[in-house]
């Protein structure tokens, strides 16, 4: 026997082809890393009929069979459900790998830029969304918070600074601001990019929690959260939140933020880092 031959067995039996192993009758067996016997008796637990296969009891938590041959039907019937079985568990490698494609990041990389300053309004603005927006390099994309709510575009104080956002991003920053009402933000692009991401915080002094949802249309991607804390500080110390994917199929990103207490929060972000 060899050891593909055993990999139905395996999958069902979390059991291993052991080649060294023979029953009183010569048969090639598979074993547990612990092996499951009788060890009053020195012998294996389960006997196997010609014709069948089982496995033996749970005993130390692993299992042991003994393989006999089958006949030529059932062989095929197990070779069928092997390949059934080897399939899903390619699938499950194949679903995990593109789960693995992308990756939270935290700090601001070298990219494309949506500076808010690109909508030329004052600070204080209220604006309706969706707010179509297109980057420096020339990604076009829309800004909606919740169901086509309204935003405001803030501007970092103080240090010398005009501003109506006392808060802790860099003096000057420009911000979009989700309002008093609206607690999420919808960042979404006309071709999808390779990674997104934006310094946050909340509208209330204090911890908070913001999260970052990927999309590629309706898939979600992967989520990612990050403890922040919101000050008055204005030393650009806002937490940066953002996803990078090995290939560009990001079209949309959301933006939630929840306080100290769980309940939504609403929150700002400043300029947006883009790549294709």
């Amino acid at each position: 026997m060899k050891e593909a031959d055993f990999r139905l067995i395996s999958a069902l039996g979390n059991i291993g082809y052991d080649p060294k192993f023979r029953d009183r009758k010569g048969e090639e067996g598979m074993y547990g890393k612990q092996q499951c016997f009788n060890w009053a008796e020195r012998k294996p637990r389960v006997k196997i009929n010609a014709g069948q296969l089982k496995r033996c009891p749970q005993v130390c938590g692993l299992r042991r069979a003994i393989y006999r041959p089958v006949p030529a039907v059932l062989g095929i019937t197990f070779a069928l459900i092997t390949l059934t079985i080897s399939q899903a568990a390619d699938a499950q490698v194949i679903s995990q790998a593109a789960r693995a494609q992308l990756i939270e990041v935290t700090a601001r990389p070298a990219g494309d830029i949506v500076n808010w300053g690109q909508l030329n309004v004052s600070p204080g603005t209220t604006i309706s969304t969706p707010q179509p927006f297109t980057s420096y390099g020339g990604i076009d994309g829309s800004a909606t918070v919740d169901q086509n709510g309204n935003a405001t575009i803030q501007e970092q104080c103080c240090r010398g600074l005009e501003g109506l956002w006392d808060g802790n991003f860099a003096p000057g920053d420009l911000l979009f601001d989700t309002s008093n009402t609206a607690v999420r933000l919808t960042l979404s692009f006309k071709k999808p990019v390779k990674s997104v991401g934006t310094q946050i915080g909340a509208n209330t002094f204090g911890s908070f929690i913001a999260q970052i949802q990927a999309f590629d249309h309706s898939k979600l991607l992967g989520t990612f959260r990050e403890n922040g804390y919101e000050t008055s500080g204005a030393y650009n110390s806002a937490i940066f939140l953002g996803v990078m994917a090995t290939t560009a199929n990001i079209t949309s990103v959301i933006y939630t933020v929840t306080n100290g207490t769980g309940s939504p929060e609403e929150f700002a972000i400043n300029q947006v880092t883009i790549s294709q």
